[in-house]
């Protein structure tokens, strides 16, 4: 059996991860919206399972999922914008053509301090 390529690992394990994310915030939204709640009673014991939410934590909840998990998961697969998309674009450029300067920064450095 041949070895998948590097790429191809990292890109198997990103899509891993993101399926365990969603299915993570899946099981916890489903939780909070269903509002589970059991009431045990053991040898005139009561056990309470679960406390109920209020209608302000489970719009809290579907807020956050919907904004801000499937905001981040649409950019990270689908990209961002064309703006940001070309910041990246020239922050790279610059990241490029200043490590030879620092280079040589280091090496200039380096002569004087000698003895």
């Amino acid at each position: 059996m041949s070895e998948l390529p590097e790429r191809r690992k990292s890109e198997r394990f990103t899509e891993t991860l993101s399926l365990f994310m969603v299915r993570v915030a899946t099981i916890g939204a489903l939780i909070v919206l269903v509002d589970i709640k059991f009431t045990l009673t053991i040898s005139e014991q009561v056990v309470t399972l679960g406390s109920g939410f209020s209608a302000d934590l489970k719009g809290a909840v579907i807020t956050a999922i919907l904004i801000g998990g499937w905001t981040a998961v649409k950019e990270f697969w689908l990209g961002s914008s064309a703006g940001q998309q070309g910041q990246a674009e020239s922050m790279s450029r610059i990241a490029e053509a200043s490590a030879p300067v620092a280079a040589a920064a280091v090496a200039a450095s380096a002569e004087r301090t000698k003895p």
